[in-house]
Formats: structure tokens, sequence, C-alpha cells
């Protein structure tokens, strides 16, 4: 059994909300195929499903159909990729200098940027096509589909032999060290810390894990504006390390706090024990007896919860061993023959 001192220390005020560990984006691939055409296995059979591919590795071979009329296909797509991008940038030039002079809002140059990102990447998918099917000698043996990153393949979605349409699904690639963070914001959370500084994760084992935005993890999207009280914005969290995270899948508790504490009367969140509803700890009352003390809590900050009512600075309470406590003392208030360390 072990006791700690209930003293003042600085908490800072925070909110829990319903988070989901989820796999982001570049942790799951798609392989197509850039050519109409049969799909083979490769000559040593390929990977199966659930076996691990590395970045590069071959899952299978696209034998084109109709070649030369699939490159000037493909080159007609390449040339329209280019001048969308082109157009697209263009854009973008001048809606910023629209909204430099305040004629209209930031929206529109967020939307204007987008649009740059979308048809930058076009660009990319046509030229990879186009490259990919270009060579004489590709074509004679198979265009070669390589996994686009390390991970394991979850699906492989033709049959040796079939005949699959360009952009067709060929396999799905996931690397499951790649995952984020999902968090769902209540209205009630964004009216009171609209700006948060960071927060952490409550494991169901009790593991506590830290994260600051700006330092170890990145705030990628927020939604700000919520139209009724009813409503849920979503906010996903990045980490620098992402392998800290639960595994994909994985539904936690998370808290986000704001950047000052304040010094508060506190004890370990351990010492609190949930009992028909009400909130207690049990207080030492001489060197070998214990009691049941209800308590009034307020703010949580990772591992303290401030104390509102029920004890004073200087009392001690049990830390480790309060369970057990609670079971001796169920007929009893009060709890004796105890050992404290």
């Amino acid at each position: 059994m072990s006791l700690e001192e209930v003293q003042m220390q600085s908490l800072r005020y925070s909110e829990a909300v319903d988070a989901a560990v989820e796999l982001s984006p570049e942790g799951h691939r798609s392989v197509q195929s850039p050519v109409r055409g049969r799909a083979h296995r490769p000559a040593q059979g390929g990977p199966d499903v659930g076996d691990r591919v590395e970045r590069g590795d071959t899952i299978a071979r696209v034998v084109p159909m109709g070649a030369s009329e699939e490159i000037a296909s493909l080159q007609s797509d390449y040339d329209a990729a280019r001048a969308e991008r082109r157009f697209a940038h263009r854009e973008l030039e001048r809606i910023d200098g629209l909204v430099e002079d305040g004629a209209i809002a930031e929206r529109r140059r967020n939307e204007a940027k987008r649009n740059v990102d979308i048809a930058d990447a076009a660009l990319e998918r046509a030229r990879k096509r186009l490259d990919q099917t270009s060579d004489r000698a590709l074509r004679d043996e198979g265009v070669a589909l390589a996994s686009p990153i390390s991970g394991v393949m979850t699906e492989r979605d033709f049959t040796s032999g079939e005949v699959v349409s360009t952009d067709r699904s060929i396999a799905q690639i996931v690397h499951t060290d790649q995952r984020r963070l999902s968090l769902r914001i209540p209205y009630s959370t964004m009216r009171r810390i609209d700006e948060p500084a960071g927060g952490w994760i409550a494991e169901p084992g009790g593991d506590i894990t830290e994260f600051t935005f700006g330092g170890d993890s990145e705030l990628l999207t927020k939604e700000r504006f919520l139209e009724s009280p009813g409503q849920q914005a979503r906010w996903i969290v990045s980490f620098d390390d992402p392998t800290r995270l639960p595994a994909a899948g994985a539904v936690v508790e998370a808290h986000l706090h704001d950047q000052e504490g304040d010094e508060v009367l506190s004890v370990p969140r351990r010492a609190v024990v949930y009992d028909g509803g009400m909130e207690s700890v049990y207080l030492q009352v001489d060197d070998e007896s214990f009691e049941r003390r209800v308590i009034q809590t307020g703010r949580r900050d990772r591992e303290l919860v401030e104390i509102k009512g029920g004890l004073h600075q200087g009392d001690h309470v049990v830390t480790h061993g309060a369970y057990y406590l609670r079971l001796a003392g169920a007929a009893s208030d009060d709890i004796g023959h105890g050992h404290a360390h």
C-alpha cells in the first residue's frame, strides 16, 4: 500500500473528448493498373494476402491490350492534366492578389490551393501512367506494378489472366505504423477551449500518452464552425512518432488542455475510487487506520485530479491499494489494520 500527500499543484484546464486511432492516408495505398490489359502474378508467384511486402516489390504485371492506342490515349490525358495544372496555378495567383486587396474572403484562396494540389496530383498520375507504358520492352513483358509503400497486402483484387481496366485496383497495401488520432469535438467543448495547446490520451490500461501541438504533434484539420449545439467537429492529429499511438481501430479517451495552469489542491488520479456514482478516496487517519472520504473533484490534468472539497492540504491518501481497502470496508466506512509505506 502506498500513500501520497494532498498538495497544491499546477493543473491546466482540460476537456475530455471521444477519440479513435485510424490509419493515415499515407498508411493505406491501392495498387492500380495504369493501362487496360491482362493481369498476371509475377513469375515467382508474388505475395499473397497477409504477406509483408517492401516498397518496390512487384505485386503483379499487366500486359497492355492495344498498346499503341493506349499510349495515344495516355498522352492525351497527360496533355489535358498539364493544361489543367497551368490553369489552377494561374487562378491561385489571381485570387492571391484579390485576397491581399481585401476583395474576396480567405476561404477562396484555400479553395484555390486545394485545386492546385488536386491538379498537381492528377498531372503526376498521368505522367506515371505514360512513363510506365511508353517503353516497348516493358510492353513486351507487361507493366510491373510495384508496391508504393512497405506494409502488409490486405487484398488482391484480380485473378491471373483477368482483363483489368485502366485505374482498376489490383491490390491493397497497409502500413500499420502510419496512424493518426481522430477527435470528435462537441459544440460545448469548442466554446470552452477553441485553441488547445496539446493534450493526452488515457488508454484503457491506465497509460498516459502526452502530446504538444507544434512540438511532437500537429493539428492537421480543425473544423471551427458548428451550426447547432448537437453537432460535433472532427479534428485530426498527426504524431512525429505514430507508434506512440495504440493500434489502428482503438477507441480511447483524449483530453485537450489550454496553455496555462493554476495552483489547485490535487491528488493522483489513481487515488480516486468510483463507487455508487460517487468519487471517494481512502484517507489515512493514523498510522494504520483509514477511512473512506467522499470528495468533490474538478479539472483533470494527466495523472492529477483537482480536489474541490472533502480533503485538506497535508492529508495523506492511499494511491496503491485503494481498491482492496474498498473491498475490505464494504460493510463499514472505517478501516483499520492497514500498513502504509
